[in-house]
């Protein structure tokens, strides 16, 4: 792993004061904290560890107002494990979490750092913002609120859909201390701004059916009406690497009829330009990949996934 690339970027803002710890000096009250944690920003894109072309006024704000930590790393370079580690203070094989979907059992000995701000009378929250780190996964330990919730057609939320949920939060608190924890990946995949030109269109018998951004990760679906006896689907990818016809120039993670075609009520045949990887069923496709069908009802397809240069 390159020395200047982080899975995960930590910030924090506020003051840190330990708390319990017998025969230390009482501190004062801590001050409200905010942890805010970036998935796979790298550090020579930022401009407080000397990037001249970062466009990062916000965190260098920060840094040159705090303390900045010149060499820090994160203990495995996968979002779930990484901040497992972060919040129960050890290492993945201490925590057990080593990948995405295992679930973060609860550690008696040494339980997440987040139950010491509720016993001090914290408002403790959270927002993250992909699926890999919702609450089923067990870093919810702690935390009064939990806001993990996605829409039905894909995994992720920007920044600003975050934000839209952390301030109205941070404006009822009416005063009261509190522990946030912030999580964006803005940086992560996939990298596809809101305003991002759709990149792929489906052609039912040569008329546009519809149209989506593969580079997006959403889930689409596309209603058809279809003639009576043979008709043919073809997909027509934008995508900016070389034209080759060998070349696969997108990939489909789900691809779905509703109803599933069964052999008789509809039947359904690929041609030449797919390929169907056979352990998780993931379509790849070619630049004008076509489906045949043979039905005379309505139908939905549905499908997600990116461009891929192959």
């Amino acid at each position: 792993m390159n020395k200047k690339s982080f899975p995960t970027a930590v910030f924090l803002a506020g003051v840190w004061t330990l708390l319990g710890l017998g025969g230390c000096r009482r501190e004062a009250a801590p001050a409200n904290l905010i942890l805010i944690t970036l998935d796979t920003l790298r550090t020579d894109h930022v401009g407080a560890y000397g990037s001249k072309q970062a466009r990062t006024p916000a965190i260098d704000a920060l840094a040159r107002e705090g303390v900045v930590f010149e060499n820090a790393y994160s203990l495995i370079p996968i979002t779930l494990p990484s901040h497992a580690s972060i919040f129960f203070s050890k290492p993945p094989h201490a925590v057990r979490n080593y990948n995405n979907g295992q679930v973060v059992r609860k550690q008696r000995a040494y339980p997440s750092f987040v139950n010491l701000f509720r016993k001090e009378g914290f408002q403790t929250a959270a927002f993250v913002s992909l699926g890999v780190l919702a609450s089923e996964f067990g870093l919810n330990e702690g935390f009064q609120e939990y806001s993990d919730e996605f829409p039905a057609e894909r995994w992720y939320l920007s920044a600003q859909e975050v934000n839209q949920r952390v301030f109205p939060w941070l404006e009822a608190l009416k005063g009261r201390r509190f522990f946030l924890w912030v999580h964006y990946s803005d940086p992560h995949e996939p990298c596809a701004p809101p305003d991002t030109a759709d990149d792929t269109k489906l052609f039912l018998n040569d008329e546009l059916a519809g149209k989506c951004c593969l580079n997006k990760y959403m889930t689409q679906t596309i209603d058809l009406k279809l003639k009576k006896g043979k008709n043919r689907l073809r997909f027509e990818v934008r995508n900016p690497a070389p034209d080759d016809p060998g070349r696969f120039m997108a990939r489909l993670d789900k691809l779905v009829f509703a109803p599933e075609a069964d052999g008789k009520t509809f039947a359904v045949e690929f041609f030449d330009d797919w390929y169907r990887r056979q352990d998780d069923g993931v379509f790849f496709l070619k630049g004008r990949a076509g489906i045949g069908k043979a039905e005379e009802m309505l139908k939905a397809l549905g499908y997600v996934g990116q461009k891929k240069s192959r």
